[in-house]
């Protein structure tokens, strides 16, 4: 009985340690991306900026296609020869293999994950621009999609379709940043 113990406690002892051993290793791998980030700002001059895996991975994207002699507006476009304004994520991850950019299957991963929003399979064009811009990743100059002349950027956007969303589930502004405040210090962090 005794040993049965004694053994329990020793397999808790080895996953703990192995436990710590991990964490060691994701920390120091931590570090060693936040010192790259960080010699890589410092080359440029200005203030440490701490990118985004989405940001990088749609600059990456941005970079490719330029070697390609495109945009990512102009990719899209070869995507979507029917201007349907959507293309299925399965044709978006074929003409990336067509095209050989040569991005990993993670970088590709993480922009559907970012470019379709809604999460149905389809990448529309309006989903395509709005993270586009919201990732500082634009090639050309957006255009309203309506035709019209009024343009609207992806803040405002964004802006207007959460008060549609707080309007509709009746939730103050002032509710949505109490609720945000979690430190209750009258100040949001992101």
């Amino acid at each position: 009985m005794r040993m049965v113990h004694v053994q329990k406690m020793v397999t808790k002892l080895q996953a703990k340690f192995r436990q710590r051993l991990a964490m060691k290793r994701l920390d120091k791998d931590i570090e060693t991306k936040q010192q790259k980030l960080t010699q890589r700002s410092s080359a440029v001059e200005g203030p440490v900026v701490i990118v985004s895996n989405e940001e990088l991975a749609l600059r990456e994207l941005k970079s490719r296609l330029a070697k390609k002699g495109l945009t990512p507006e102009a990719f899209y476009r070869t995507c979507d020869p029917g201007y349907k304004k959507s293309i299925s994520v399965e044709s978006f991850k074929a003409m990336l293999a067509n095209f050989n950019l040569q991005l990993s299957r993670g970088q590709i991963s993480r922009l559907v994950l970012i470019l379709d929003e809604d999460m149905e399979g389809n990448i529309t064009l309006e989903e395509y621009y709005d993270a586009l811009e919201a990732y500082a990743c634009a090639g050309e100059k957006h255009t309203a999609l309506d035709g019209s002349d009024h343009y609207v950027n992806f803040q405002h956007r964004a802006v207007f379709k959460l008060l549609a969303i707080l309007k509709d589930r009746r939730i103050s502004h002032r509710e949505l940043f109490r609720s945000c405040d979690v430190n209750d210090d009258k100040d949001v962090n992101l």
